[in-house]
């Protein structure tokens, strides 16, 4: 059928309904961040985005399910614009330490600070929201840094009579522990990218001190 047979019958082409997922998350991610998640209704979003019930609710069943993919797409895009995805595994260490840098980048961002936030306001009544997140937005990133180690552990760059999980722990502490509670607490700290960068590459040495064969 010719794509502007298509339009008029109503089936949006490849392109608009990128469009249209965009326009969802986006929407989505300022009526959170400026109502919170409870104030905040899958109809508000609708009407915001310009989008029909059928249109939302095919891509996101739950408020829960749309909360999540708004973090898991602003974790993405980070990971995306770093360099793991094109990751050397002749050099599983180099990428292992870019995912890392990555993350602490994730936690720079003032949307992510924002839904964080809201993210924990809402855990005692929203148990179930948390869950969600931790496996749709966190738990990719971790998979990559679980993976890149293992491989570093394999090509003998790192010690291996740690326990995997603990060193995974230690990484994702590094990188958004200390910095990202200063900045949920609203404390300014490491502003620009070259002040987290001088933090990062100083953490980054502290764990090789302990993790190199």
């Amino acid at each position: 059928m010719p794509q502007s047979i298509s339009r008029r019958m109503g089936r949006p082409d490849a392109q608009a309904v990128e469009e249209i997922g965009r326009r969802i998350l986006n929407t989505a991610t300022r009526l959170f961040i400026e109502h919170g998640y409870a104030a905040t209704s899958m109809e508000q979003i609708t009407v915001a985005a310009g989008v029909s019930k059928q249109t939302i609710y095919r891509r996101y069943v739950s408020k829960e399910e749309l909360f999540a993919a708004v973090i898991r797409d602003l974790a993405a895009a980070q990971l995306e614009a770093s360099a793991t995805g094109k990751t050397d595994l002749r050099d599983p260490l180099a990428g292992l330490q870019e995912a890392c840098w990555a993350l602490l980048q994730l936690t720079a961002r003032s949307e992510t600070v924002a839904l964080f936030r809201i993210l924990i306001s809402e855990a005692v009544r929203f148990p179930d929201l948390v869950v969600r997140v931790k496996k749709a937005a966190m738990q990719p990133i971790e998979d990559v840094m679980r993976f890149l180690l293992h491989a570093a552990r394999e090509a003998g760059q790192v010690r291996v009579d740690i326990p995997e999980e603990d060193m995974v722990n230690a990484l994702t502490g590094m990188s958004m522990g200390w910095f990202f509670q200063q900045r949920l607490l609203g404390y300014p700290c490491l502003g620009t990218e070259t002040e987290r960068r001088y933090f990062f590459d100083n953490a980054w040495s502290v764990f090789l001190a302990g993790a190199q064969v």
